[in-house]
């Protein structure tokens, strides 16, 4: 064992290095100090998008091949899917949609759900659903509708109100769009069926959408000019009671001059309980026909009818049953298919939200618990053997 005093001269020795290093630092010449470290970064491949607007891009989707079918089908959900429904069964719902062969996905951005208070956004759930989406290499028809509490119209007091306001919704059309137009959300549909007072409340009224559908068009076109801009799906209604007929909203559109701020028209043919082909002068499923007549009159005759809602419930009032859903299925995309005018066609939807008696429950083509309908075969075997023209195949 060493002794105190075998170490005394190691000990002079280290002092009299550390003096010399410090005064050395002390006469300012740092010449010959090191550079800084950079920071470290990490080369993970991230797919969370950032809370506020999109700036990290996920990978591609894989590439997938559709058949001229399945480029015209696809499926519209409701807000479930975004707001409801836990993220294991949004898994399963979009691999069950991915797996029929459709391209598309309609998914509702409710303006009012992720913009809750005025630059406060949450993206969460509706990132979930758009991720989803591309990841299984469908693609997505962005709908934004649903005021906010802080700009619905004067005197709405139900849950879907109109803007008060066009410039705040503008302005949310441009920031989602900077958020998913990165992931190829290329194609955006200005509100849902605007022309019914269930959704565009205290009161349809065609002076304000065309307001809106005019801003929200200049929104796009400056995040991205490419993207492709749809009316808010028509419903099918009449012109009374405070609802507007789909030919007449749309005529009025036109006449205000709104025809130049979209590319394609969107309805919402449903027929239910009739069947869809059955001729008569209330078959708002034949009447796309009429729509794109109206179109070709005012100029827009090359722009595409898309479908951007349609189907058939199979419990409650008006219902059919599960065999006719399937028959309906087959005549709905067999002849919207003849039809060198469309665009995609949307089911709405691909599973029951719930076993209940409402009409809303049951429009899946799987019961809630994923069990199969006859619907489901139909709709799989016309995107595997139906063949439509190449040219009304829609821009992916």
């Amino acid at each position: 064992m060493r002794t105190l005093g075998t170490r005394r001269p190691l000990v002079l020795l280290a002092l009299i290095t550390l003096l010399a290093v410090t005064l050395t630092a002390c006469s300012g010449d740092d010449s010959s100090a090191p550079a800084p470290r950079p920071p470290r970064t990490s080369s993970t491949t991230t797919t969370t998008l950032p809370a506020s607007t999109g700036t990290v891009v996920p990978p591609a989707p894989p590439p997938r091949v559709f058949t001229d079918a399945g480029a015209r089908a696809g499926f519209a959900h409701g807000y479930e899917l975004v707001r409801r429904d836990a993220p294991a069964d949004v898994e399963a719902d979009l691999d069950l949609m991915a797996s029929t062969g459709a391209q598309w996905l309609r998914v509702g951005l409710g303006w009012g759900h992720i913009e809750r208070s005025p630059g406060v956004y949450d993206w969460g759930p509706t990132d979930r659903l758009v991720l989803g989406a591309r990841r299984r290499g469908m693609s997505v028809v962005a709908v934004v509708a649903s005021a906010p509490s802080w700009d619905s119209a004067p005197g709405c007091h139900q849950y879907e109100c109109a803007p008060g306001d066009p410039v705040p919704f503008a302005n949310f059309v441009r920031t989602a769009a900077s958020r998913y137009a990165p992931l190829g959300v290329r194609h955006w549909e200005i509100w849902n069926e605007p022309n019914h007072v269930q959704f565009w409340g205290p009161r349809p009224d065609p002076v304000a959408y065309t307001e809106l559908l005019r801003r929200a068009s200049l929104a796009l076109h400056a995040v991205d000019p490419g993207l492709t801009v749809i009316t808010g799906g028509l419903s099918p209604a009449p012109d009374r009671g405070g609802e507007i007929a789909p030919l007449t909203f749309l005529e009025r559109v036109y006449e205000l001059g709104g025809g130049p701020y979209f590319d394609a028209v969107a309805a919402h043919p449903y027929q239910f309980p009739a069947p869809p082909t059955v001729p008569s002068d209330t078959n708002a499923f034949l009447q796309t026909k009429q729509i794109h007549e109206l179109m070709d009159r005012f100029g827009d005759g090359a722009k595409k009818v898309w479908g951007t809602e349609v189907g058939a419930p199979t419990r409650g009032p008006d219902s059919v049953s599960e065999t006719d859903q399937a028959e309906w299925v087959r005549q709905y995309y067999n002849t919207w298919n003849s039809w060198s005018f469309t665009g995609p066609l949307l089911w709405f939807e691909a599973r029951d939200k719930g076993r209940g008696n409402n009409l809303e429950d049951s429009f899946g083509l799987v019961r809630s618990d994923r069990t199969p309908k006859p619907a489901l075969a139909a709709f799989e075997s016309l995107i595997k053997t139906s063949r439509v023209p190449s040219a009304t195949r829609a821009r992916s």
